[in-house]
């Protein structure tokens, strides 16, 4: 095993489209998978308005976003780790600019998540797109 370099790191980040959310709920580890897309400075990820991770962000906004790629045989694999803080989108042109990003990162037509964009808008309890800070990166590969 050896550490990615942050090149490598970001390089992966860049890359890949699968990511799984870590948050804690009520005093234990708590984690959902999900698409992200990344403009190199951020990584944008969201949960279900009004769902478990939504709410345990609402309370306690650290994170954890591990991407990891491996082949089932597991000879070579990889892993990266992102730490930060939640920092929940609410502006309109931000939303729908990430949705457009999460579009295209799943090979969609550009306006395809719009009506989720509009729900994720208007839901009461606030916006459950969020953005986290690319800079505290870590990662391992198996070679």
């Amino acid at each position: 095993m050896r550490k990615l370099t942050e090149k490598e790191i970001r390089d992966f980040i860049n890359e890949w489209t699968w990511c799984t959310l870590v948050g804690v709920n009520e005093g234990l580890p708590y984690a959902v998978e999900v698409t992200y897309a990344t403009d190199g400075e951020y990584i944008y990820a969201g949960s279900r308005p009004g769902g478990v991770m939504f709410n345990s962000f609402k309370k306690n906004n650290n994170i954890m976003i591990k991407i990891c790629d491996a082949d089932k045989a597991y000879p070579t694999w990889r892993a990266a780790s992102i730490k930060g803080k939640v920092e929940y989108l609410t502006e309109r042109e931000e939303v729908f600019k990430v949705m457009r990003m999460v579009a295209k990162v799943r090979n969609l037509k550009e306006d395809h998540f719009y009506r989720v964009a509009e729900y994720i808008l208007k839901y009461p309890g606030g916006s459950s797109l969020f953005k986290v800070k690319l800079d505290n990166l870590s990662g391992v590969a198996s070679h």
